[in-house]
């Protein structure tokens, strides 16, 4: 079993064994003072774990940074991007989660993402709440997400890059494209033209209009994000 774990870990994964009983006590820093265990357990008892970890170098299987030198290949014109990577149970490789697809694994999630270069443009899932200035940090922000709706990890995804932005000229409010500056020129001529084609198929799949069970429907609180990236050098 320890070997398995260790193998584990070496692909990346996050591990953490939890207390089998409320009241058993988590491990803590030696410098820590441990708190005594109340008398009586209350009715219902709350736990919140702060967990802190980064990526290894190059990202492992489940967090990808690339760049694109663009359509003509122009190596001075290399743009660089990062991006998460959920399918195929990767969601476990970049966020502490049980990276499962049951229902009751199902919850919502909050998602902050601090930059530090002001052409970076973050998308994540989930409806932008707020963008909030780093403290002493001039061109540094914080970009705060939240699903309304209860996800899975595996429905997760963020992406980070300096992005050209397009509201959909067909439904401005429901649907944005992103995509590398490189291919602004391109995006404008495909993805809304498609989009203008496939909406109307799901209003009508969906019954009629844009309705709470659309995923393009701003009533779930994001409306519809088309990223695009380049090829990967």
């Amino acid at each position: 079993d320890r070997m398995r774990r260790r193998e584990r870990a070496d692909r990346g994964e996050l591990e953490i064994f939890l207390p089998s009983a409320p009241d058993q006590q988590l491990d803590v820093e030696p410098d820590q003072p441990q708190q005594q265990p109340p008398t009586e357990s209350p009715p219902t008892l709350q736990r919140t774990i702060r967990i802190e970890y980064a990526t290894q170098q190059g990202g492992g299987p489940g967090v990808h940074y690339c760049s694109d030198c663009g359509v003509d290949r122009n190596v001075d014109q290399r743009i660089h991007y990062m991006y998460v990577d959920s399918n195929y149970g990767l969601a476990r490789c970049w966020l502490p989660c049980r990276d499962t697809l049951h229902p009751f694994d199902r919850t919502t999630f909050d998602i902050s993402i601090s930059i530090s270069e002001p052409d970076l443009v973050p998308v994540a899932s989930g409806a932008l709440l707020k963008v909030t200035q780093v403290a002493q940090q001039l061109e540094a922000q914080t970009y705060s997400y939240a699903t309304k709706q209860a996800s899975s990890p595996a429905e997760l995804a963020f992406v980070v890059a300096p992005f050209h932005v397009l509201p959909d000229p067909n439904y401005p409010d429901k649907i944005t494209h992103f995509c590398l500056p490189t291919y602004a020129g391109a995006l404008v001529h495909t993805s809304p033209p498609i989009m203008q084609r496939v909406v109307p198929f799901f209003s009508s799949y969906f019954g009629g209009g844009m309705s709470a069970a659309d995923p393009m429907s701003t009533t779930r609180g994001a409306g519809l994000k088309m990223v695009y990236l380049g090829e990967s050098d």
